[in-house]
């Protein structure tokens, strides 16, 4: 009877060892899955961080080439409508010039005194 209670004491506790061995590696098993979880969790949360620096980056960029588009094109709107205002005085002056010369050619005209006697005009 003795040898029988030692053997179930001793069934009894090795049973109890497997039970906590066990619950150790469900409990080892658990803690490792979270800790997986925590990670994936966290690279998940890196990588859209990154995607939205990512995301922004671009967006300067895109915001800063659209503005560089918009000055280029502003300063040869300005150099087109310089260039115009020059032609535009230019011929201005030559238009003031042509007037200038008509006038005189009018004036010259008008101021000659012809000659009866020999028939040649004489312009002052």
């Amino acid at each position: 009877m003795q040898t029988q209670q030692n053997t179930t004491a001793t069934e009894w506790k090795r049973n109890r060892m497997q039970t906590q061995h066990y619950a150790n590696t469900t409990e080892y098993k658990r803690n490792r899955m979270q800790t997986q979880q925590n990670a994936n969790a966290a690279e998940c949360k890196h990588n859209r961080i990154q995607m939205q620096q990512n995301g922004n980056a671009t967006e300067y960029k895109y915001s800063r080439m659209q503005t560089q588009q918009n000055t280029n094109a502003t300063e040869w709107k300005r150099n087109i409508m310089q260039t115009q205002l020059e032609r535009n005085r230019t011929e201005m002056q030559q238009c003031k010039y042509n007037q200038v010369e008509m006038q005189q050619n009018a004036n010259a005209m008008e101021g000659g005194v012809s000659c009866c006697n020999c028939n040649t005009s004489h312009f002052l």
